[in-house]
């Protein structure tokens, strides 16, 4: 999703500079990133990653006043509903999303992710300050899979979202300190009318919703190269 952002970046910093077949080439690049993604089935993201390029779209047409760019920001969402019908197991689960229950669904990952949440409240509120601790995480929330009877989440699930991981591990205070980091990193953003960067931020945050994106090496490897080196990088002046 971060090298379509880019992608776009990068063709409309180069609009002007760009041979046609150039153009032409990056363009099915882009279509073909975002039918693999669309492919993976991962809603959030998708979702998220189209309401980032819409934003991006609008944001050139106003300042090139370009009709053209308006009109392609409003089709945006009907070609990712077009990847989305043209995979059946994906519109599956996309369709999911409007049942109310598990049992009506074919994949049911959020009412899955509804199962860790519960018990995993139930330690927050428990340990709300301070948290459990980065190593007793897991052997704590296994202790609530047990109690309700939720055997399959034993040893297997993390919290699926990183602000009730952060909660859950470092408390109040960490998520606090947390959401500070992403405070800090948008403000210097929008400080520099820097695009690319709020959207990788953007990006990131909304996946943290429905996935612990830092309880893994590349998580924390993505968020940290990237995040150093928009931090350290000179303005760019995008908007």
């Amino acid at each position: 999703s971060f090298s379509v952002l880019i992608i776009i970046y990068f063709l409309k910093e180069n609009r002007t500079l760009l041979p046609v077949a150039r153009r032409v080439f990056f363009i099915f690049l882009l279509l073909y990133f975002l039918a693999i993604i669309i492919s993976l089935g991962a809603r959030t993201i998708t979702v998220a990653l189209m309401v980032i390029i819409v934003l991006n779209m609008l944001q050139y047409a106003r300042t090139q006043k370009s009709y053209k760019a308006f009109l392609f920001a409003i089709l945006i969402p009907f070609i990712f509903i077009g990847f989305i019908f043209l995979h059946p197991i994906v519109k599956t689960r996309f369709m999911d999303m409007m049942k109310n229950s598990y049992e009506n669904t074919n994949y049911g990952s959020y009412f899955a992710r509804s199962k860790i949440w519960e018990p995993g409240m139930e330690v927050i509120k428990e340990n709300f300050w301070f948290g459990v601790g980065t190593g007793d995480d897991q052997a704590e929330l296994d202790k609530k899979f047990i109690k309700y009877n939720y055997l399959e989440g034993v040893e297997n699930f993390n919290m699926h979202n990183q602000y009730l991981q952060t909660l859950l591990s470092a408390g109040i205070i960490g998520l606090l300190i947390f959401l500070l980091n992403f405070f800090i990193q948008m403000k210097k953003g929008f400080k520099e009318r820097d695009l690319l960067y709020l959207s990788f931020i953007v990006l990131f945050m909304c996946g943290c919703i429905t996935e612990s994106m830092l309880c893994t090496h590349k998580g924390i490897v993505f968020f940290l190269v990237f995040s150093f080196i928009f931090y350290k990088s000179e303005n760019k002046q995008c908007f």
